[in-house]
Parts: structure tokens; C-alpha cells; sequence
């Protein structure tokens, strides 16, 4: 049987849509993978050595006493490992489903990230014995074991098989775990890009000039046997001088005009003589009606191209909706056939 254009076109649009919505879920996925996975790399450098009290991790956000403390506050692996200390954590002999949950509420407790504490120092510090073998390193998340192995954790420390992270993996899969810093309530800081530091000019110290001292003007010393100059005493008057009298001087007397001259006219010089306006030289103004004739002939033909341009976009946007309009119609008859 031969599939119709139309019909093709149809499965074309829905396989289109459907590659997309599954290209945005993906790259949603990842991303918060990343973030995820990013945010546990900073926790893992916080040490939970200032954490340990008696034997066991306590910390203030949570009430719940769920890992023992292997060598942190002198308590060493083998004194830990035993019954007695396993009973002391919450829940006593069922501590590990106290802690991590049992059937659905592991959904809350362990499959919610919040794995054992001596995990985190676990992987810090690449040693599994920082956790003890039943139960609490089987609750360790496989990230955090794979951190521990690549800083040189090894079977060998436990004498065979740690078996890190089996009960996790086993319950929860690949569940990302609360960062260390979260259940501590610390902030982490934001990777946010640095500001850089323009370097400032440094600043040129100008050098100050020195006081050069200026050699001093030789003494005039008298040569041997050379009469001495006396000087003579100032303001002296000297007898018979005859004073001499300044003439006096003439004052200019200012010459007024009289009442009838104008100030500033020569009456010697002829007036200035004066034409008469000449009336028929001005021109006549154009009357309002033929101002408001020229105004509009001169703003017809623009105004007329405007209008033709905005009858012309109507027209053409009525057009595109019936095409629109009929595309849309024919889209779903074919896919009510492609469902029939």
C-alpha cells in the first residue's frame, strides 16, 4: 500500500518532535549530573576529623549515630569492629536499618545520599579501613569507592575483598550522595569568576633636587699700601642750592555745544539725506487658500504611496493567516487519519 505525501509529512513532524523533547531531556541529565558530581568533588576535601566523639562520627545537623570512627580520636580499627560498639549506634542490632532504611524507606535513608560519615573521610583520605567492613563500607556510594581506590585504597588493606559499596549499589544503583558540606550546613562557595587585578602604574618618584649651595662671592681684600675709600655720607645738603619752582600747568577748558546742536554732529557738515520707502517693492504674501492648495499638492503623492503600502501589508497578512489557517486544518485531518 502507498503511504500518502501527507501522510509521510505527518510522521516526519511527530519524529521531529519527539528527536527533540528527547535531546532536551538529555542534556537536562547530564547537566545535573555534572552539578551533582561537581558539588560532591569540593566536599570530599572537608575532613571529619573534628567530628569523631567516642568512638563514633557525631555531627550537630543530625541526631542519628550511624558510623563508627576508625582511627580518629584513638580508637583503632579492631577495637571498633565488634558487636558491642556496632549496638551502641541508633537502632542497636538493626542499626544498619535504623540508619539507612529498610524496604521503601531506604528511598529516604541510604538511596537518599545520606550514606555513612566515615565514607566522606573514607574517600578523602583513599583508605577503606577509615570504615568498617559490616556494615557501614557496604553503605559507601561507588563514587566514593572509586575516589578511595584512585588515592590508593586497595583490597589488600582489608585482607581480601573490601566489598565497597555492594549494598548500595545493590539497593540504590547509581544515586548521586548528599554532599558533605549540605549535612554540615556549610555554604559552599560559588565557582564565579575571579576579578582580575589591573595592574596599577607604578608610581615614578620624581626626584627632588638638592640644595646646591652657591659659592660665595669673593672678598674684595685691599691691596697693600692702597689708599682706603672713605665713602660719602648720604643726604648731605648741599649749601647755596637753588630750589627750582615746577611752571604751572594749563587746565584744557571743555567747549559745551549749543542747546539747539545735537552732541557728536559737526554743524559744519551737511545732514545725511533720506529717501523715501518705496511701498511698491515689498512683495505681497500668497493668500491662505493658496498656502493650504500648495501644501496639499505637494503632500498628496506621499501620503498616497503610504496608503497603497499599508493596503498591500493587509493584504498580504490576510493571506498568510488562510494559508496558515488551512495548513493547521490539513496537519490534523492527516493526524486523526494517522490515529484512526
Amino acid at each position: 500500500m502507498k503511504i500518502s505525501s501527507k501522510l509521510q509529512l505527518t510522521v516526519l513532524i511527530i519524529f521531529i518532535l519527539f528527536a527533540a523533547g528527547l535531546v532536551v531531556y538529555t542534556s537536562r541529565t547530564t547537566s545535573n549530573t555534572t552539578t551533582s558530581t561537581s558539588t560532591y568533588a569540593a566536599s570530599s576535601d572537608i575532613s571529619l576529623v573534628g567530628y569523631c566523639s567516642s568512638g563514633y562520627y557525631q555531627i550537630p545537623t543530625e541526631s542519628k549515630i550511624c558510623s563508627r570512627a576508625p582511627g580518629c580520636g584513638g580508637y583503632n580499627y579492631d577495637t571498633l569492629n565488634t558487636d558491642s560498639w556496632r549496638f551502641g549506634m541508633t537502632g542497636g542490632s538493626e542499626s544498619h536499618n535504623a540508619c539507612m532504611g529498610d524496604g521503601p524507606d531506604r528511598a529516604t535513608g541510604g538511596c537518599a545520599g545520606y550514606v555513612p560519615l566515615c565514607c566522606y573521610e573514607m574517600a578523602r583520605t583513599g583508605d577503606y579501613t577509615k570504615c568498617i567492613g559490616y556494615w557501614e563500607r557496604l553503605w559507601c556510594a561507588k563514587s566514593q569507592c572509586n575516589e578511595a581506590a584512585s588515592k590508593g585504597a586497595s583490597d589488600s588493606q582489608c585482607g581480601g575483598s573490601c566489598n565497597c559499596g555492594n549494598a548500595f549499589g545493590s539497593y540504590c544503583g547509581d544515586k548521586p550522595v548528599v554532599p558533605l558540606a549540605q549535612r554540615l550546613g556549610i555554604q559552599q562557595p560559588t565557582n564565579s569568576p575571579q576579578p582580575t587585578n589591573t595592574p596599577r602604574p607604578a608610581s615614578t618618584n620624581t626626584p627632588v633636587p638638592t640644595n646646591t649651595s652657591v659659592p660665595q662671592a669673593p672678598t674684595h681684600t685691599t691691596a697693600p699700601n692702597q689708599p682706603t675709600n672713605t665713602p660719602v655720607p648720604s643726604n648731605t645738603p648741599v649749601p647755596n642750592a637753588p630750589t627750582s619752582t615746577p611752571p604751572p600747568q594749563q587746565v584744557p577748558q571743555a567747549t559745551v555745544p549749543p542747546a539747539d546742536q545735537p552732541i557728536g554732529i559737526n554743524p559744519q557738515e551737511p545732514a545725511p539725506s533720506r529717501e523715501p520707502l518705496n511701498i511698491d517693492i515689498i512683495p505681497e504674501l500668497p493668500s491662505k487658500q493658496e498656502v493650504v492648495a500648495n501644501l496639499n499638492s505637494t503632500t498628496a503623492k506621499p501620503l498616497a504611496v503610504v496608503n497603497t503600502s499599508y493596503e498591500a501589508v493587509v493584504s498580504v497578512d490576510q493571506q498568510l493567516e488562510l494559508v496558515a489557517e488551512s495548513w493547521i486544518f490539513k496537519l490534523r485531518v492527516a493526524i486523526l487519519k494517522l490515529f484512526q
